[in-house]
């Protein structure tokens, strides 16, 4: 918010606590940025997630339910132009904003490009030929006066991409997400998680729901991404670990793991 003493990164990494960083829900490129944000620009973050929208979770900063946030251009630039957002930096190669700086000229050049960009996608195998002639048939049609005007009246202006360059950005940004999402602490929980559901999937009676409902008071204290990769973890190797005793003991960990005792166990005896 304009009203916030946060006025650089330094300032975020200073701030003593998690900075509250409002977003849509866990999987959202919004929480991904975030994410990625905190991670490569060393500042912890608290998501808030649950807002329908990016206008929504935008007012929230405003209001001071949050800290920061981030979001698209075309949408933050009606509240920094409003006075009811300050700008910190843009991801852009070039800032559109003024006296804004751009994340490369704060030291940060990898974050570049950062964003949510609409693609026109095809199939897997699409010939050169008709790429090109889609991509020259956009080109075309987004210089229409008509539709720059309109896009100027609502404030909502784009900018044409080329085929190559729009996949050189969805490369680069799927790298980050992908640093984001699964950074090393998320990581580890999802490491925690495999070895709790190998130790309850080895053990016959207790199994995947047993883990589940005896881990779900942790979840209360961790992000939701945390939590999920937590919980996918037990639940990926629940199943693996009762094939263990199902092999060893003739006696299934997890009721899947049945006709595992079929042949796994005679095989076992056989060496």
């Amino acid at each position: 918010p304009v009203n916030s003493p946060i006025r650089s990164i330094e300032d975020l990494r200073k701030l003593g606590r998690p900075v509250k960083m409002p977003s849509t829900d866990f999987g959202s490129t919004a929480y991904a940025g975030m994410a990625i944000f905190g991670e490569m620009l060393k500042f912890p973050i608290q998501h808030l997630t649950g807002y329908k929208g990016t206008n929504d979770y935008i007012v929230a900063v405003v209001r001071g339910d949050g800290d920061a946030t981030t979001g698209p251009v075309s949408s933050m630039a009606k509240f920094i132009q409003s006075g009811d957002m300050r700008a910190l930096f843009t991801t852009e190669e070039k800032s559109s904003l003024n006296a804004v700086p751009t994340i490369a000229s704060l030291g940060h050049p990898e974050l570049t490009g950062l964003g949510v960009d609409r693609f026109v996608v095809g199939p897997p195998g699409l010939p050169p030929a008709i790429i090109k002639a889609l991509s020259d048939a956009m080109a075309k049609a987004v210089q229409d006066p008509e539709l720059q005007a309109i896009a100027q009246k609502s404030k909502q202006p784009f900018a044409f991409l080329p085929s190559d360059q729009a996949k050189a950005n969805a490369d680069r940004s799927l790298a980050l997400y992908g640093q984001g999402l699964f950074a090393p602490l998320g990581v580890l929980f999802l490491f925690l998680g495999v070895l709790v559901g190998l130790v309850f999937g080895v053990m016959p009676g207790l199994g995947g729901t047993t883990a589940i409902a005896l881990l779900m008071p942790l979840t209360f204290t961790l992000e939701p991404g945390e939590a999920m990769l937590l919980m996918g973890g037990v639940m990926g190797a629940v199943s693996a670990g009762g094939s263990i005793s199902a092999i060893l003991l003739n006696t299934p960990g997890t009721a899947p793991n049945a006709a595992t005792c079929f042949d796994g166990y005679p095989l076992a005896k056989q060496g």
